[in-house]
């Protein structure tokens, strides 16, 4: 149960296990997609300054907040309009 309404559809990205290919090998499975609420989420960037003669380059992380148990470690996230994060 959560304390705050969840009020933000994005989609989790579990896992599929392992899976034996034609080939007898062992590979990733597929994903298993679900729609989850979530209160809310946001992507940061970073403030550093781009130094002259620098190549300029973007790193984002992104941050959520989910009700207790709707997320493990090895999850990833879309999050509409801006892509896949881990």
């Amino acid at each position: 149960m959560s304390v705050f309404p969840l009020t933000q559809e994005v989609t989790r990205l579990r896992p599929g296990g392992v899976v034996t290919d034609p080939f007898g090998n062992e590979v990733p499975g597929t994903p298993v997609e679900d729609q989850i609420m979530v209160f809310a989420w946001w992507v940061g960037s970073s403030g550093e300054p781009y130094p002259s003669g620098h190549v300029e380059r973007v790193e984002s992380d992104a941050s959520l907040i989910a009700a207790p148990g709707d997320f493990e470690p090895s999850d990833q996230v879309i999050l509409p309009g801006v892509g896949v994060f881990e």
